[in-house]
């Protein structure tokens, strides 16, 4: 869900916890085939991918509360970055 919500809304939020997700617990493929399993023909995993390298419409008014270490923003982007640009 938290994939198909980054298409909809540029939140920074939704970087932070999608950072988290791939980072700990999922591949970007499982997510990708999850919500594509989900949202059928409403989920575009090229387009993911795009989104998850683009930070200039982020909306960064909501505070972020970490639950663990905070990881700077810089980081963030380069790891999504990272993993918007690897082969599926």
């Amino acid at each position: 869900m938290k994939a198909f919500a980054l298409g909809k809304r540029a939140k920074w939020k939704d970087y932070v916890d999608m950072y988290f997700l791939v980072r700990n617990h999922f591949s970007l493929d499982q997510i990708t085939q999850q919500a594509e399993h989900i949202y059928e023909g409403s989920f575009n995993a090229k387009l993911l991918k795009q989104q998850l390298a683009y930070f200039r419409d982020v909306n960064y008014s909501e505070s972020i509360e970490y639950v663990v270490q905070p990881v700077s923003n810089q980081e963030i982007e380069q790891f999504l970055t990272t993993v918007a640009t690897e082969k599926m």
